[in-house]
């Protein structure tokens, strides 16, 4: 015997579709001020066309991905070194069409590596510097002797 589903399950599974037919937003770190989405994917076959932007603050860039095109405009080297870093937290290609405008909000945004108390190896050090590129911080405090005062 064949029953109808109930309107729960069919209204799930109405929810269900809707949800995986839209565009997902990368997950990237820390958060842009503006991400927008398309739902095209992108593979841009030309590098990067990289527009200097002086209105845009020092280390802030923006970033247009459209099927076609990779466009990047900054202020200068930092901005364009911050988007770089963002494609790289996007993955490899195809990724989905997108509009990013970002900015630090702190000219400040560090790490501090106390070498004094605790040994790193030279490998660490390089992986924890890779790792704060990737971030975007800017800043490595190193922490190397300690003294009484």
């Amino acid at each position: 015997m064949l029953h109808r589903p109930s309107a729960r399950v069919v209204f799930t599974l109405f929810a269900l579709c809707a949800l995986t037919s839209r565009a997902v937003e990368p997950d990237l770190i820390p958060r842009p001020a503006v991400l927008e989405v398309g739902p095209a994917r992108c593979t841009p076959s030309a590098p990067p066309r990289e527009i200097v932007d002086p209105t845009q603050p020092p280390e802030g860039y923006v970033l247009d991905l459209t099927p076609t095109a990779l466009t990047v405009r900054a202020a200068g080297p930092a901005g364009f070194f911050r988007a770089r870093q963002t494609l790289e937290q996007l993955g490899p290609a195809p990724w989905p069409a997108l509009h990013i405008e970002d900015a630090p909000r702190f000219g400040w945004r560090g790490l501090m590596l106390d070498a004094s108390r605790h040994f790193q190896t030279v490998e660490e050090v390089k992986r924890l510097l890779d790792r704060m590129a990737r971030y975007k911080l800017n800043v490595l405090h190193w922490h190397l002797t300690d003294g009484h005062g």
